[in-house]
């Protein structure tokens, strides 16, 4: 069974394991600065570890790249029979981190 843990942040859940590189919402810090998640949900190594909601374990991890612009999501409003047609775009800003150690 491979190693892996399941955090949350930014309201989403993402499954990491050490030495991956993971885009997550934007958090605040330089980047080489190290992060710290103690919101682990699970916890894999070898046996596991589940949290009612979190676990004990904490896992740490280095800005890799920091405000890195996502792909453009296109918001349409449209009323039929009216002329009436809207659109707007916007592209969320996220943080690259690699998780080095739980």
């Amino acid at each position: 069974m491979k190693d892996f843990a399941v955090i949350e942040t930014g309201g989403k859940q993402y499954i990491v394991n050490i030495g991956d590189l993971v885009d997550i919402e934007l958090i605040t810090g330089e980047i080489n600065d190290v992060v710290k998640f103690d919101t682990l949900l699970r916890y894999v190594d070898g046996k596991v570890e589940v949290g009612e909601p979190y676990t004990k374990s904490k896992i740490s991890g280095v800005i890799h790249k920091q405000n890195v612009k996502g792909k453009k999501i296109k918001i349409i409003k449209f009323k039929a029979k009216s002329r009436y047609r809207k659109v707007n775009g916007h592209r969320q800003l996220s943080t690259t981190v690699k998780f080095d150690t739980i």
